[in-house]
């Protein structure tokens, strides 16, 4: 019998658990299918999604966080968890 605020988390831990397979039920379909079109899937938080194709990505990489969205604080302030910044990409003309 757990003691000690045992409970609460084991509690914590079941609902948790709970929410992770609500998750993948909503979203396992959604996902393959936005993949197999070869769009980005990020999962910046639970029942949350971006889908992004990388034929119109122009943003670039943030630097703090190496693009990973989170650094050892926690989630990347410049990105906002995203792993990417806004850029430009020079075009460059081919009339001279």
């Amino acid at each position: 019998m757990p003691v000690n605020g045992g409970w609460r988390n084991v509690v914590r831990r079941w609902l948790d658990a709970a929410l992770e397979a609500l998750d993948a039920l909503a979203f396992d379909g959604p996902d393959a299918r936005a993949v197999a079109l070869g769009l980005r899937v990020h999962r910046p938080a639970r029942f949350v999604r971006v889908y992004r194709s990388p034929a119109f990505d122009t943003r670039t990489p943030c630097v703090p966080c190496d693009g990973e969205g989170v650094t050892a604080r926690g989630p990347c302030r410049d990105c906002l968890g995203l792993g990417r910044v806004g850029g430009r990409r020079s075009v460059t003309s081919g009339t001279g």
